[in-house]
């Protein structure tokens, strides 16, 4: 099937002029009607007071006469889309102090890093003085723009370091700062993303502003761009870097010897329509820029021209952030597209090929905007390289991923041979599209080849352990969805850091009075288990270890009510997965779990570790148990996967890590039969008639009430006296509902408000798909059963954001007796 449908048009991706909002976290449309969170930023602090120390990952930025704040917003290509003028660019920044007066902005000319992102328990950083420890690797301080490699003058404060930006200005209100007319250096940082290093910020006098790791006011890039036309003429592009001698990832010496030579090769073509004038080309290694060779060489539209370096190679078992090798090219004349002018490989990254058929390769190079698909390959490598992997950050790997990647090579093939081509020499694996991919747009074709990527290098399909409620008939009574999913499918990519290394991080959406105030926030990038897996594979050849064999030696399982509360005596029956599929059958093991609601799971057999799952599939197909619970003659269902253990072992190194599952489960057996609610005076926060709402209470779930939106709007049924309450059904027919809300009980003479809630819903999308049942008339039903007690009124209010939000059926079910 040809791509007729990869790709629209350069011209149809976006109206002639849009504004896009950088900034962590923000979400960016693809320009194909796709939207994705954009993570590429970084910032931090340098004090001339504390010059070896990196202030990466702290919640404030300060400015100052002796400090300079460093700000980056990259992969600004994928953001803004190919051929795109920038008509304006302010950048917000939120002060936490009086009005800051700027001494100037610059633009900076050379790398710098970030740092790691800060983790409870583990000090990264340390102010100089006795007993000091050094800066982390890659990170900048007052002293250094990457440790052990210096800024010209400290600070940032020379021209070779950043060069000022002329014209730029700065308003101010009472808590915020606008600095205006940055268009030409944005403008500059798109189109050479590999001379993107952001912005130095200077201000006269103390002030305090919201980093980017702050909850929120983060600072924000805004951007108003227009679609540029085209440009014709010569365009110079290094479409890749070799490297030789070649060794068979399988042979008996996979990687070059210590100080043995190795050469790398940069080829450098003409893409576009016009024959080029001589140029320079520029190797530097680990951003050291060597002498510039001049190639007193025209190239013809198509032609090529290659340069070579030598060096002596330098094994890194533990981090291939270094070793880090590329090729820029200067033109002398017009250049069509500066995009493609410089390409990175890394010296001891897993080399990757790249197979596509025809006229998946036809398709891009007519309608992405890159002329070669080797351009759009390099584009894919540098999302991969910088902004998957350092990006996809966790309390164990602070830094994020620290494997690399390099594109050994590409072939193009006849169409429907791309699974028939061999992976050929030097390879790790081979990332292959085909013409059947024609569903792939925009931001998702960066998503597809980064997973494909991954499954080539033996990463475990996450998503395997996903099961939905149709797939599931039979025995698979709920559906199972991971909130936090990565690139890979599934897994939990929230950064961990800021939760005491000794919790398990709760995977489903229930309140905990530790994890409801302390921020863990997700990303769409890498997932824990996928940069475990990674990390620990630093220095071998091929196929990733798997994290998921790596398991804890002994599983604690700690049942409790949705009110926190232990089961005891609950009847626990896990039922796994075969294949991605839960059939009908006999459960895998049965436990009873004791007066504190614990119980220890058994091990069995398999793999290299006794582990609850047994021999588990790489690729994950059988890492999922759901969980069938009982007690007092109600079951209810929950869900433990093997990427849950694997991670709770790598955060917090114990051998018998506790996971407190949650149950939909009484107190005291119910008497399903009765329904308190029905045909009771119904009220909400709007004073909407009661003709309206009694139609919540009528025993129908074919309809739906409308109810009101706003913060802290609220329902409520009046169940004529204190009544003995075991549980609360909301009956759906769609997922239009408050997204977090508390169901508050009260008795005769109480009021509603100061009261602790009954229980409490932190994410109804979720829990909609995960814990509803369906009805005979196909409504899905939610259950809500906690702790007995004695209520007149059962309320309902919303505690999320305003929402639409609208209800079938509300029931009250009363304990026996």
């Amino acid at each position: 099937m040809l791509l007729a449908l990869l790709l629209a048009s350069v011209g149809a991706q976006v109206s002639d002029t849009r504004t896009v909002s950088l900034y962590l976290g923000s979400v960016i449309s693809d320009g194909f009607g796709g939207t994705y969170r954009y993570e590429s930023v970084e910032d931090t602090t340098l004090d001339r007071e504390q010059p070896d120390k990196n202030e990466g990952g702290e919640f404030s930025l300060g400015g100052g006469r002796d400090k300079t704040i460093l700000i980056r917003f990259g992969d600004l290509e994928r953001a803004l889309g190919p051929f795109r003028h920038i008509k304006k660019a302010t950048l917000y920044l939120t002060a936490d102090s009086t009005k800051p007066e700027l001494s100037s902005i610059a633009k900076v000319m050379v790398p710098w890093g970030e740092g790691p992102l800060l983790v409870v328990g583990k000090p990264f950083i340390k102010a100089a003085g006795p007993g000091a420890l050094p800066a982390p690797a890659f990170s900048a301080t007052w002293k250094d723009r990457r440790a052990g490699t210096s800024w010209s003058l400290g600070g940032a404060r020379s021209e070779s370091d950043a060069q000022i930006i002329a014209g730029a200005k700065l308003t101010t209100t009472e808590d915020q700062v606008a600095i205006t007319d940055l268009s030409g250096a944005v403008q500059d940082m798109a189109d050479h993303p590999s001379q993107n290093f952001g912005f130095a910020l200077a201000f006269a006098a103390p002030s305090e502003f919201e980093s980017s790791q702050a909850p929120k006011n983060r600072p924000r890039l805004e951007l108003e761009v227009e679609k540029a036309a085209i440009p014709a003429g010569a365009d110079l592009s290094v479409t890749r870097i070799d490297r030789t001698p070649t060794y068979d990832v399988s042979g008996p010496k996979t990687a070059p010897a210590k100080s043995e030579e190795v050469t790398y090769t940069a080829h450098i073509r003409n893409v576009g329509d016009a024959s080029s004038k001589f140029f320079l080309a520029r190797w530097s290694v680990d951003d050291r820029p060597g002498s510039a060779l001049e190639i007193d060489k025209a190239l013809a539209p198509g032609e090529e021209a290659t340069v070579t370096l030598k060096q002596a190679y330098e094994p890194l078992a533990t981090d291939h952030r270094g070793g880090k090798i590329s090729c820029t090219v200067t033109t002398n004349g017009p250049d069509a597209d500066a995009r493609n002018n410089a390409v990175t490989t890394y010296s001891n990254a897993r080399a990757i090929g790249l197979t596509v058929e025809a006229s998946f390769a036809k398709e891009i190079e007519a309608n992405s905007g890159y002329r070669r698909i080797d351009d759009w390959a390099q584009a894919q490598m540098r999302v991969l390289n910088e902004t998957y992997l350092p990006h996809s950050r966790f309390s164990f790997a602070p830094d994020g991923g620290l494997e690399r990647f390099r594109l050994q090579g590409i072939q193009v093939v006849p169409d429907g041979t791309s699974k028939d081509q061999r992976a050929g020499e030097d390879l790790d694996g081979v990332v292959r599209f085909s013409t059947e991919d024609s569903g792939l747009r925009g931001g998702q074709l960066s998503q597809e080849f980064v997973r494909r990527l991954g499954f080539a290098l033996g990463l475990p399909n996450l998503g395997t352990m996903n099961v939905s409620y149709e797939r599931g008939k039979g025995q698979t009574a709920r559906a199972s969805s991971d909130r936090f999913g990565g690139v890979m499918g599934g897994g939990d990519t929230r950064f961990d850091g800021s939760i005491p290394g000794f919790f398990v991080l709760p995977y489903e959406p229930y309140s905990n009075p530790i994890f409801d105030v302390v921020a863990t926030e997700p990303t769409e990038l890498f997932a824990a288990t996928d940069v475990f897996a990674m990390n620990s594979s630093l220095g071998t050849r091929g196929a990733f270890k798997s994290a998921l064999t790596d398991m804890p030696t002994a599983v604690v399982i700690k049942a409790v009510g949705l009110d926190g509360k232990p089961l005891s005596g609950a009847e626990l029956s896990f039922f796994q997965t075969k294949a991605g599929r839960i059939d009908d059958g006999a459960p895998a093991f049965t436990v009873v779990t004791d007066s504190g609601g614990t119980v220890n799971l058994p091990n069995r057999p398999g793999g290299t570790k006794d582990n609850p799952f047994g021999a588990i599939d790489p690729a994950g197909s059988n890492g999922l148990f759901m969980i069938r619970a009982a007690a007092n003659g109600v079951t209810d269902y929950g869900w433990l996967k093997a990427w849950q253990l694997a991670d709770a072992f790598h955060r917090t190194g114990r051998p018998a890590p506790i996971f407190e599952l949650r149950f939909s489960l009484p107190s005291q057996p119910l008497d399903s039969a009765t329904n308190l609610a029905d045909g009771r005076p119904v009220r909400d926060s709007a004073n909407d008639l009661p003709a309206k709402l009694a139609s919540l209470v009528d025993g129908q779930t074919n309809g739906e009430v409308a109810l009101p939106g706003e913060k802290d709007a609220w329902i409520e049924v009046d169940l004529g006296r204190d009544r003995p309450v075991g549980e609360v059904q909301l009956v759906v027919n769609s997922t239009t509902f408050w997204q977090q809300f508390d169901i508050v009980g009260y008795a005769t003479g109480q009021e509603a408000t100061g009261l602790e809630p009954w229980t409490k819903e932190l994410d109804w999308g979720w829990t909609n798909q995960a814990r509803g049942d369906r009805d005979a008339n196909g409504a899905i039903v939610v259950h809500y059963r906690g702790t007995a007690a004695r209520f007149r009124y059962i309320r309902i209010v919303n505690r999320g954001l305003s929402s639409p939000a609208s209800l079938a059926e509300l029931r009250v079910i009363p304990v026996r007796g």
